[in-house]
């Protein structure tokens, strides 16, 4: 099953307009402000302003378009700066009432006590050296200036080394969706997940 989901994902990446696609996601919950942990980032992580705008797109050319309407519809872009001053990644944050995923076509829909995370990504050569942490503090700030207790967020099951980071910082897998997307309608399959010991552990070891 893993390798002719690969194989569906590669041919939906390659092949344009290609008539099928499958994405398995598991989703995560962290209930309650997260307590802010030390981490050996040097740099600083702030939230993006117009200001930062130009220069973001110049770093990540391939989602200008998308960088500008975030800010446009008020959502919030966390950047990360080496000591250098150049954005090293990012993150995003939904404090709308739902969003629509672009890769799968679903709506998600948010609740009023939540902030939806999603598209985070940072340059390979800082990565596991606390920039996901620090945007996880950053995080916590926000969500007390928006007065929410929850962050939600999905990744793909085939992302191990994403699922082991959000396991180990405290969240927890409460659903999988699995969806099926026919000539770009998305059909979608939910399943309650019980995070316990034993799924833990099979994750990690993944």
């Amino acid at each position: 099953m893993k390798s002719a989901y690969c194989l569906l994902k590669l041919l939906h990446e390659n092949i344009p307009f290609f008539p099928l696609a499958y994405f398995n996601y598991y989703f995560l919950e962290f209930s309650g402000i997260p307590k802010k942990q030390p981490i050996r980032f040097d740099g600083q992580i702030i939230q993006a302003t117009e200001k930062n705008l130009k220069e973001l797109i110049q770093t990540f050319q391939q989602k200008a378009k998308k960088f500008s309407d975030r800010l446009d519809h008020n959502q919030i872009i966390i950047l990360a700066r080496d000591l250098d001053g150049r954005i090293v990644g990012y993150e995003n944050l939904d404090l709308s009432s739902e969003h629509q995923e672009s890769h799968s076509g679903i709506v998600i829909k948010i609740p009023p006590n939540s902030i939806y995370l999603y598209d985070a990504y940072i340059l390979p050569e800082y990565r596991l050296k606390g920039v996901w942490i620090g945007f996880k503090n950053k995080i916590s700030e926000i969500m007390v200036e928006h007065n929410r207790r929850r962050l939600f967020t999905f990744v793909d099951c085939e992302n191990s080394l994403s699922l082991k980071s959000h396991l180990q910082f405290g969240f927890k897998i409460y659903e999988n969706r699995k969806i099926w997307k026919i000539f770009g309608k998305p059909f979608c399959f939910t399943y309650p997940v019980q995070h316990d010991l034993n799924l833990i552990r099979a994750l990690l070891n993944h």
